[in-house]
């Protein structure tokens, strides 16, 4: 049986994400399809602009058999990382055989061609984007300029293009595993994936997010029937879609609770950039003023949110370290199809960590999960967020949705 794999954070889901779920069954030849997606918090370090649960019931509706959470662990951590997370998700499922996903190339050659040189030269390529780094360079930025002078691929803007360097990012994670996924990938369309203005083409999520939070209907002319019909009923039931300003007195409160040398055991805090927080935050009056008042050539601002967010979740360094070296603890099903049901049934014997069924009782066990703790933070600050009162506790009394 041919399972293929996919990773995404559908925020909102759009038709770029259509037809990425439709190319998965094409270009494979898939007998299901399996989505890796980020929960309630992405890893732009800003809350989904509407809950987990809306977004899988979409993805569901469009040709995902079985969608699985993201941990928050990787959902936080740099493109690297949420890579690596992503892929050994699909890896401990055991039943995944091949991985698609979208690129502004969409030669699937380019790739392998990236994962010749990865596999044959890692070890340098790791001391060199350290040092591209300390020029002022994002990570995306200096492994773009490195590879791109040791690999030689037709087209400038291989490297430039952040659908590209994601892809790479997954090819690294792959060759890490040493996981013998068939890679595919194919051109994705439309808008650019920054661009930030509706441009009346296949839309970008950031143009999607800027038109709604600016008051703007949906429509299905920028998103597919029932990803409408989703964020409609979030709006409806919250009178707002999620945004990072709403959380800031929450942030205040958490800091205001630490000193600078305790905010150094937040995952992403290095380079000093608890000091840098411990001045600012005392300085401004919103969440977008903090996050710009820090934002540097040294200091990104996604970098900035992600360790803003960690504060907020309360996820360490420690906590980082052993996701990153001991691998995902739970697959934690947020949907699936009757096809979907089939996989879940037989993950029970080829996957190689737990399924996370019964919510509750795991967290009520002797010993919970690894992560199980962050991951129901995760949903009940997420819901804090909103402006109607609930109590907490709502990761422990959901349930997966049927598509």
């Amino acid at each position: 049986m041919k399972i293929v794999g996919c990773i995404a954070e559908f925020n909102p889901f759009h038709y770029g994400h259509e037809l990425y779920l439709k190319k998965a069954k094409e270009a494979t030849g898939a007998d299901a399809v399996v989505v890796v997606m980020s929960g309630d918090f992405v890893q732009r370090g800003e809350p989904a602009i509407i809950a987990a649960d809306h977004r899988t019931q979409a993805a569901l509706s469009y040709g995902a058999d079985l969608v699985l959470e993201l941990h928050p662990a990787y959902v936080l951590g740099s493109a690297e990382y949420f890579a690596l997370g992503a892929i050994w998700s699909l890896e401990a499922t055991g039943l995944v055989t091949d991985l698609i996903f979208g690129s502004e190339s969409g030669k699937i050659e380019d790739f392998y061609r990236v994962h010749a040189y990865l596999r044959d030269h890692g070890k340098s390529l790791s001391t060199q984007i350290p040092k591209a780094m300390k020029g002022g360079l994002s990570y995306s930025s200096a492994i773009a300029r490195v590879l791109k002078q040791e690999i030689p691929i037709s087209g400038n803007d291989f490297f430039s293009k952040p659908n590209n360097i994601l892809g790479i990012e997954y090819v690294k994670a792959v060759l890490k595993r040493n996981q013998k996924f068939r890679i595919h990938t194919y051109q994705r369309q439309g808008a650019n994936y920054h661009d930030q203005m509706i441009q009346g083409v296949m839309e970008s999520a950031s143009a999607i997010r800027r038109h709604l939070h600016a008051g703007g209907l949906p429509g299905t002319s920028l998103v597919p029937e029932k990803s409408l019909h989703a964020l409609s009923y979030f709006y409806e039931e919250h009178q707002r879609y999620q945004d990072l300003e709403a959380y800031f007195p929450f942030l205040q409160y958490r800091i205001c609770l630490l000193s600078p040398s305790q905010l150094t055991q937040y995952a992403g805090c290095e380079e000093g950039l608890e000091n840098l927080l411990w001045k600012k935050i005392h300085q401004v009056k919103s969440y977008n003023e903090l996050i710009q008042s820090m934002t540097s050539k040294r200091y990104h601002a996604s970098r900035i949110k992600r360790f803003l967010m960690s504060i907020l979740l309360g996820y360490t360094k420690d906590m980082a370290s052993s996701f990153m070296t001991e691998g995902p603890s739970y697959i934690k099903p947020l949907g699936f199809t009757a096809t979907g049901q089939l996989l879940l049934k037989k993950m029970k014997e080829t996957g190689s960590v737990p399924i996370l069924s019964n919510i509750a009782e795991s967290w009520h066990a002797e010993t919970p999960l690894r992560g199980l703790a962050l991951d129901l933070t995760a949903s009940d600050v997420y819901r804090l967020g909103t402006p109607l009162p609930s109590p907490l506790g709502f990761g422990l009394r959901t349930a997966p949705k049927k598509g």
